[in-house]
């Protein structure tokens, strides 16, 4: 998934998501503050609403995005509801307008983004008959804020979030562990270590002090 930082959405966007602070849903509008009360949401963190809207002659997609209190645990719950309700639905991409959201620091951004990015994973490849309908089609995230570009701040979260996805990666059936070599392009792979360990005459295990015996 690719996360963005805009200073505003964009006019021509068909998908946009609002978060919401609890209790602020009706501070949004005529239009979504009646989607708020017909769909009973208050902003609860991780909770999502959605509506329509006609924009000429085109239908926009809007969904209300519930962040709680506002603490960084309740803004990344709602930036991972998002990337729940969307992340099948045939959607390619989404603009989140963060200035609707009242008074917000940097921090919020990007906590936003972290829940979004870290429920995008998914590990699907054992699904050998998944439909079509049922792969992901969500692919960018654009986060609009008073803060603008915020890519330089979001490469290290980005990098805290890709160790997190490798962390849950199966690399396959490994007894004697896995010896994990990273390519120049950041890529990373595993091999099994009692195969490495078999073909350069070493041994295998890694039992070390008193219980460790020579090798050969």
């Amino acid at each position: 998934m690719d996360i963005q930082f805009v200073a505003q959405i964009d006019a021509s966007a068909d998908v946009v998501a609002f978060p919401v602070r609890k209790g602020e849903a009706g501070a949004l509008g005529a239009l979504l503050g009646a989607a708020a009360t017909q769909a009973r949401f208050e902003g609860a963190a991780g909770t999502v609403a959605e509506t329509a809207a006609i924009d000429g002659e085109r239908a926009k997609r809007l969904l209300l995005v519930g962040i709680g209190e506002g603490s960084e645990h309740d803004i990344e719950r709602g930036g991972a509801a998002l990337t729940a309700k969307l992340q099948t639905s045939g959607a390619t991409q989404v603009q989140v307008d963060f200035a609707s959201t009242g008074p917000s620091d940097a921090d919020d951004v990007l906590a936003f983004a972290m829940g979004a990015r870290l429920r995008n994973w998914r590990l699907d490849t054992y699904r050998t008959r998944l439909a079509d309908k049922a792969k992901p089609s969500l692919k960018t995230v654009t986060i609009a804020s008073p803060h603008g570009d915020l890519s330089a701040r979001w490469a290290v979260n980005e990098a805290i979030a890709d160790g997190v996805a490798l962390t849950q990666t199966s690399f396959g059936p490994f007894p004697a562990g896995a010896f994990y070599a990273v390519h120049n392009d950041g890529n990373i792979a595993a091999f099994s270590w009692a195969e490495i360990a078999a073909a350069l005459g070493l041994r295998s295990d890694c039992v070390t002090g008193a219980a460790a015996e020579p090798a050969g």
